[in-house]
């Protein structure tokens, strides 16, 4: 095991790590459109800042929502935001992750369905189909946010829906940090073990 890591070529290396800054960059973004959400306007400083400490501890220790949310209190409190504010953008962002991850996933699986079911021994037409509905299920959802506002859900339970560029920008960014946090692990990988569509989506049904 030894051998095979100090073997990896310098190359991989950096490629690895540009995409680990990405995947960071992209992160940042999601405490951005999370505070437009919120209805709440901060310096991109302080936004970058609280966002890299926040996922920088939480993609390390875990907990996401108590380990970043205590982070994101503390110092956008500390820039003057209410922690109703805070709150609201803590839970669009772990909504937003958690709709990335799905729709980079179903669409790896178009791709790659032929590796993944291997694993699962499903017909890759039939997880194909699934990840198609997958996506036009975001696609849907995307269309009904132009709506915005909030809209009743089910018995008395309303969604304050982000607007259709939000959801799509929230959308874009979220497929970018998963894409490149794969990509990190891949570059790493021996030459040719795996296509990267297929990878992407074993790495977004693991975080799942």
């Amino acid at each position: 095991i030894v051998a095979v890591v100090r073997s990896t070529p310098a190359t991989a290396l950096l490629l690895s790590v540009l995409a680990t800054a990405a995947s960071y960059f992209a992160l940042t973004f999601y405490d951005r459109t999370a505070l437009a959400y919120a209805g709440a306007q901060l310096p991109q400083r302080v936004v970058a800042k609280t966002a890299f400490i926040a996922y920088a501890l939480s993609n390390t220790i875990g907990l996401g929502v108590l380990t970043g949310g205590a982070v994101r209190m503390r110092l956008y409190g500390a820039a003057g935001l209410e922690a109703g504010l805070i709150s609201r953008a803590i839970v669009f962002n772990a909504f937003g992750f958690g709709i990335g991850i799905v729709v980079v996933g179903a669409a790896a699986l178009v791709w790659g369905a032929g590796t993944v079911q291997t694993v699962f021994g499903t017909p890759p037409g039939v997880l194909r189909g699934v990840a198609v509905v997958v996506l036009l299920a975001a696609g849907a959802f995307i269309g009904f946010c132009q709506r915005g506002g909030v809209q009743p859900v089910w018995r008395g339970v309303s969604l304050r829906l982000p607007s259709a560029p939000l959801a799509a920008q929230q959308l874009l960014i979220s497929a970018l940090d998963v894409v490149a946090a794969a990509a990190a692990l891949w570059f790493l990988l021996p030459s040719g073990a795996i296509a990267f569509p297929a990878f992407v989506g074993f790495f977004a049904l693991a975080i799942a």
